[in-house]
């Protein structure tokens, strides 16, 4: 497979994307190629050396955003519904689509706002938890800044007995041993925050994706 026929079957399995993000890939995939063929392969070298088509759409749904691939998931559907005339639909595939539709209407009152509960609860915890980031960010800091100041105001501004001194510098640099503790847990916090956040965003993703049919 050449390049161009490459490109051109990347198209059609990115085809339910918006336009947009098949745009973004299949550029990136022309340059990854390009410049391996730079490097002394042929097209069908560079091509082969991707991987599989299946691997390579995957990943490019997986790091897709969300929304995009909604609009993937719809209009998949859209597409599998207009390749099958109306009359050859099985009826009893028909009525219980019918029945669904109206059950999901009936029922709006009770899961809608069940549904709006539960993304609010969510958001929440998310906010919750970063805010916990925060504040051991704010509490480092503050360590910090206490202890350096207190440094410097016991080296530079005594007004006090050699005792008092020795006794300022001495909880300044506990001050600052603190916060040098407490930077790193912060660190560590918002690293595994981050990765929580990223887990999420692939889960729904995964979620996505996972309806479609291969």
């Amino acid at each position: 497979m050449n390049k161009k026929d490459f490109l051109d079957a990347l198209r059609r399995e990115l085809r339910n994307l918006p336009e947009a993000e098949i745009e973004k890939s299949v550029s990136y995939y022309s340059e990854i190629i390009d410049d391996t063929v730079e490097n002394g392969l042929t097209e069908e070298q560079a091509v082969t050396s991707l991987g599989p088509m299946d691997k390579i759409v995957g990943q490019i749904m997986l790091d897709a955003p969300i929304n995009a691939l909604v609009m993937s998931k719809i209009n998949q559907r859209r597409e599998q519904r207009e390749a099958v005339p109306a009359p050859e639909q099985p009826q009893k595939k028909r009525s219980r689509s019918v029945l669904s539709t109206i059950l999901i209407i009936i029922g709006f009152p009770i899961w809608f706002p069940l549904l709006v509960s539960f993304g609010a609860i969510v958001l929440s915890l998310y906010v919750v938890l970063w805010s916990l980031v925060i504040c051991v960010f704010a509490v480092a800091a503050s360590l910090a800044a206490a202890g350096i100041l207190l440094l410097v105001a016991a080296l530079f501004f005594p007004g006090t007995l050699p005792v008092g001194i020795v006794f300022a510098v001495g909880a300044a640099l506990i001050l600052i041993g603190l916060a040098f503790l407490f930077f790193p847990l912060a660190k560590l916090c918002a690293v595994g925050s981050a990765k929580l956040t990223a887990a999420i965003a692939r889960g729904i993703k995964a979620r996505i994706i996972g309806g479609k049919k291969k």
